[in-house]
């Protein structure tokens, strides 16, 4: 059963997340490598989870083992300003340490850039923990969403970070449409994006 995330879901989803992104290869390029990796995921997940729950996209299984973070059309339309990247600051810190943020900063600007400005729902994050891999949790959580945006004839965007998984959003429809090569020998993403189905 797929479910809306809520508030109280965070501390578990976050959980989940962490380990189903742990061996990610933009989260290791961007992440520190350290004693403080396993917290600085934890904290990475709490914050994306809890700025992106009050839009009513977030979508998990009853047993909080897999999760979905979408955003709708409107929302993530600029990167933060001066004083928000200020303000930001310690808690990236926490997630980077200092010999990353830049790489952290790199990411996040080159993903900016590649985002279409087209109106469409943005697959931020889909995530299962890898005991439950192979259970077709992801292409659950994913036709949940894709089915309703079918209905209000609206496209959809992600960026694949694993070639391996390019399949799964393949089959439900999604096209590489342009790559996002990291500078200084980081990991490659697939810009992947879904126009949505014809309606009957």
């Amino acid at each position: 059963m797929i479910r809306v995330a809520e508030a109280h879901d965070v501390s578990k989803l976050a959980e989940t997340l962490s380990h189903a992104f742990n061996e990610d290869p933009v989260i290791s390029w961007v992440i520190r490598d350290d004693d403080k990796r396993p917290d600085a995921l934890r904290r990475l997940f709490t914050y994306i989870l809890r700025e992106s729950i009050p839009h009513g996209e977030v979508t998990t299984t009853q047993e909080l083992d897999a999760c979905a973070v979408w955003l709708p059309p409107g929302v993530w339309t600029e990167l933060p300003g001066l004083l928000g990247s200020l303000r930001m600051l310690p808690e990236t810190l926490r997630w980077t340490g200092l010999g990353r943020l830049q790489r952290y900063r790199d990411m996040d600007a080159a993903e900016f850039a590649k985002r279409p400005r087209a109106p469409h729902f943005y697959l931020a994050i889909l995530g299962v923990k890898p005991n439950r891999r192979g259970h077709g949790l992801g292409s659950a959580l994913l036709s949940h969403t894709l089915s309703r945006l079918d209905d209000v004839r609206l496209p959809a965007y992600l960026e694949n970070s694993k070639e391996a998984n390019a399949p799964l959003y393949e089959r439900h429809s999604f096209k590489v449409v342009d790559e996002i090569r990291l500078r200084g020998g980081g990991p490659t993403m697939w810009c992947m994006w879904r126009e949505p189905a014809n309606g009957t």
